[in-house]
């Protein structure tokens, strides 16, 4: 066993102590797992949200896997990247058709609850004049 002393103190160093692994692989590994453990919450969270949902007498179902979140995340990050950044405005497209691609809605449609009023408005101003209360003056 060989120890030597580090200069202006008392502490003995043993260069044959084996400390287990560095901090560097240890890094290396618990923060991409931590990434891919709390993105496989959220993509389960988001599927069990978005399925309990409903509207009327429609259902939605989301069916993104973790894989599927890893894929938008580290291609958002690959686009930002590449392109220097200018490719951040690409990002809200990216997530719009992400959900549109998963999500699904099933279920009876009444169209009449969809239709517009039949009920004639004033043309003149739009309803600013009211919104205003310009007839109060």
């Amino acid at each position: 066993m060989v120890s030597s002393t580090l200069p202006n103190s008392n502490i003995q160093v043993d260069p044959d102590n084996d400390m287990g692994p560095p901090a560097v692989i240890i890094f290396l590994f618990t923060y991409p797992a931590l990434l891919v453990l709390s993105i496989a919450y959220f993509a389960a969270f988001y599927r069990k949200v978005v399925g309990e949902m409903s509207l009327g007498g429609l259902s939605f179902a989301f069916n993104a896997r973790t894989i599927d979140w890893l894929k938008l995340v580290f291609g958002h990050l690959g686009l930002v990247v590449v392109t220097l950044g200018l490719g951040l405005v690409f990002i809200g497209y990216r997530n719009w058709a992400f959900f549109v691609r998963h999500m699904s809605v099933t279920g009876d449609l009444n169209t009449a609850d969809l239709a517009q009023s039949t009920t004639p408005l004033r043309s003149d101003a739009e309803g600013l004049a009211d919104a205003f209360d310009i007839g109060a003056i």
